[in-house]
């Protein structure tokens, strides 16, 4: 006769703890890398460009207004509501920041692989 485990449901899959549970005190947790503070930052997309400028104007026209997320979906509708003529500043900005980027991370990885 086989032995009869009364603490699985048959039906019910059983429930795996995570990796990194409070309840397995045995289980490390992994440690984050630190970040290099004299990497360079990387650049804001075009959404982000607009957003910088959008948020000004809307706070200008809606004074009351508090809420961040107010200002998140307003800037979000509008950025979608605009042609591709109307962006095209934003994305030449962040193309131009994207090269500026690579370029001043290029000189960090550079300086990172000489031997001192």
């Amino acid at each position: 006769m086989k032995a009869v485990d009364l603490n699985v449901h048959p039906l019910k899959p059983e429930i795996k703890k995570r990796a990194g549970s409070m309840k397995d005190p045995n289980h490390a947790k992994k440690s984050k890398r630190e970040k290099d503070p004299n990497q360079p930052k990387r650049p804001p997309s075009a959404f982000l460009l607009f957003m910088d400028a959008f948020r000004v104007t809307f706070k200008k026209e809606n004074p009351d207004t508090k809420g961040i997320a107010v200002v998140g979906k307003a800037g979000g509708e509008k950025w979608k509501s605009m042609t591709d003529q109307e962006k095209a500043s934003y994305i030449a900005h962040a193309t131009q920041k994207k090269a500026e980027y690579d370029l001043a991370m290029a000189a960090y990885k550079g300086k990172e692989n000489v031997p001192q």
